[in-house]
């Protein structure tokens, strides 16, 4: 009987380690989504998540003086 409780205790907190690869990154201003890795562990109450990819550059929808404004001030070569 104790060995069936604590059976049922260690299911109900038992770590895992999940990896996942797909589009996670998300631009702020969103424009696009980047590739990445999400290496994810959950147990004992504690749930951890890493992401590691890059976002994507800035690519807007349609040539405008705003875009073309916006470019510039990403790559640091004017105000916005």
């Amino acid at each position: 009987m104790l060995l069936t409780r604590l059976r049922g205790l260690w299911r109900r907190i038992e770590p895992g380690l999940q990896i996942d690869r797909d589009n996670l990154i998300e631009r702020w201003d969103c424009t696009g989504e980047g590739r990445a890795t999400c290496v994810s562990f959950e147990g004992f109450g504690i749930t951890f998540s890493l992401f590691i990819g890059r976002t994507p550059r800035f690519a807007p929808h349609e040539a405008s003086d705003r875009t073309n404004q916006l470019i510039r001030w990403y790559a640091g070569e004017a105000q916005a």
